[in-house]
């Protein structure tokens, strides 16, 4: 997350070398006093972060662009993944997540859609797709500098499929309350 910027900055140009960076921006318009000032602390951290995982909130209240509008959400991940990211990926509610893999000098496009659930509130749901999707790639190896040298569409695939099911779990409880992994997989089962 951006928040303090000045220590958690210089921890994440510290480690890049040697770890995985994921930046999650989870900007909060409403108490963020300046958009300006946010986009700089952003681009500061993504000039280390390997992979991004943002909400279409973020996108639209941070650089507004429209999260329905494909092109142009296409464009600004495209753009994160020239700046240095290898993996971006996008929520998108129901309507499920998008992602970007760079890969060679190509871009690897994914579409993992939503899940329909009985929501009973979405706090910390795009929290759990970020933990979900780092945990799953951690889980199959590829959480690590040539990790991540080694990601595929597939492997992404199945990640996002894993964050989703979590993210769902989450929403049909109150409160910020993700699962664990067995009822995850029970998840994807059924």
């Amino acid at each position: 997350r951006l928040r303090g910027h000045g220590v958690g900055q210089r921890i994440a140009r510290r480690e890049a070398r040697r770890r995985v960076i994921s930046l999650d921006p989870n900007l909060r318009a409403m108490v963020t006093p300046d958009i300006a000032a946010w986009r700089a602390r952003f681009a500061d951290f993504l000039a280390v972060a390997d992979i991004v995982k943002a909400s279409g909130e973020d996108i639209e209240d941070g650089f507004g662009v429209d999260p329905q509008d494909d092109a142009a959400l296409a464009a600004l991940a495209e753009s994160w993944l020239s700046a240095g990211a290898r993996l971006v990926v996008v929520t998108l509610g129901a309507d499920g997540a998008r992602a970007w893999l760079r890969r060679g000098d190509g871009v690897a496009r994914l579409s993992a859609p939503g899940r329909a659930v009985a929501v009973a509130d979405t706090v910390g749901a795009g929290d759990t797709v970020h933990a979900g999707l780092l945990a799953r790639l951690d889980e199959a190896g590829l959480l690590t500098r040539t990790g991540l040298d080694t990601l595929t569409p597939e492997s992404v695939a199945d990640a996002l499929a894993i964050a989703i099911a979590a993210a769902s779990i989450t929403c049909e409880r109150p409160g910020a309350d993700p699962p664990r992994k067995a009822e995850v997989e029970s998840r994807l089962v059924s």
